[in-house]
């Protein structure tokens, strides 16, 4: 049993090992920004401030001044929001990295980052210290954070958080060394500018979380201006129904009567297949995992077919509850 479980990690830890690594520098900082440059101001009233720093706008100032997202804050919507963000914050929302349990990917012991459809995905890596992805602050959508003027700047063995024992053997210096080996170093960045990633881009920063991948592949498969909420996975995929439509790969077909259908860009829908499309050899676990996909179609559909013909029988059953009951009046009325 002791032997499995060994057997199992070593398994964990090779398809780890294969997957590619995004060694990203999360201590990127502002050049010339001070934190406490509004000390004191948190009394004026009526100037336009940071929602998560709280400092006062200054146009001027390339890191203090309130950016403009292009997601949501274009055609004048960025100067009547209440809820703006300066370039260091962004900044800083860029780099920050939280573990997978926050982010909704993948932690790196699950097998679907190596099984289809979720493998292309994490084939290469889409990120770099300059250039990153990540969430819209006010309405969800992906950005694009471009990062400029990067400049390494090494540490002092001082500014370490780890306390020093000041003990020269062998095993302490040899822990000091793996420490400062293991250490990031942190840079500093000239400015930032922010974009709307394409929609192929954004697809691969998508498809690392849990869930979308298959998703994606679904609606490849379907009517680009019909998929219905029943046929991408009903109640069961909820959540990541309303990701990809916050995330702007899918829209609401408007209407009152159409609330549970969504439409695609059909350009999109093209770039989309792309993704999923298997080689000319495929492996045969990937065809296995294609057909479990398939099969999951179909019966999404198969249940949707079923309760169509439900709801048909059920207004049939009312049609002729009201007729017969309009019947019964009138002969009631007949007889008086």
């Amino acid at each position: 049993m002791f032997a499995g479980f060994l057997n199992h990690m070593s398994e964990m830890a090779r398809r780890s090992s294969r997957r590619p690594q995004e060694n990203l520098c999360s201590r990127i900082r502002p050049d010339d920004d001070e934190e406490d440059s509004d000390e004191g101001d948190l009394e004026e009233c009526g100037t336009a401030r940071c929602a998560a720093c709280f400092r006062i706008d200054e146009p001027t100032h390339k890191w203090r001044r309130l950016v403009t997202l292009p997601c949501c804050g274009t055609k004048g919507r960025e100067e009547k929001s209440s809820t703006r963000f300066c370039a260091a914050c962004i900044l800083k929302l860029a780099v920050t990295r939280a573990d997978s349990v926050n982010t909704g990917e993948y932690r790196s012991y699950d097998d679907e980052p190596d099984e289809y459809p979720v493998r292309k995905f994490y084939s290469k890596s889409v990120q770099s210290d300059n250039r990153r992805f990540c969430e819209c602050p006010r309405c969800r959508d992906v950005l694009l954070v471009k990062i400029k003027g990067l400049k390494t700047v090494l540490l002092d063995d001082s500014e370490d958080d780890d306390s020093d024992c000041g003990c020269d053997c062998s095993d302490c210096e040899r822990e000091r060394e793996e420490k400062r080996a293991s250490r990031l170093d942190s840079k500093t960045a000239k400015s930032i500018s922010i974009h709307v990633p394409s929609f192929k881009a954004k697809c691969w920063y998508i498809g690392r979380k849990k869930g979308l991948a298959k998703l994606m592949w679904k609606i490849s498969l379907l009517h680009h201006n019909l998929l219905s909420f029943e046929a991408l996975g009903g109640d069961e995929s909820r959540g990541e129904i309303l990701k990809l439509a916050g995330y702007g790969i899918i829209k609401r077909v408007p209407g009152k009567r159409n609330t549970n259908v969504y439409r695609i860009d059909k350009d999109n829908q093209t770039n989309l297949i792309k993704f999923f499309k298997l080689p000319k050899k495929p492996q045969e676990k990937d065809e296995k995992s294609e057909m479990m996909l398939v099969s999951n179609v179909l019966f999404c559909f198969v249940k949707l077919y079923i309760s169509c013909i439900n709801s048909y029988y059920l207004s049939l059953i009312s049609a002729n509850r009201i007729t017969n009951m309009h019947r019964i009046c009138s002969v009631e009325t007949s007889t008086r």
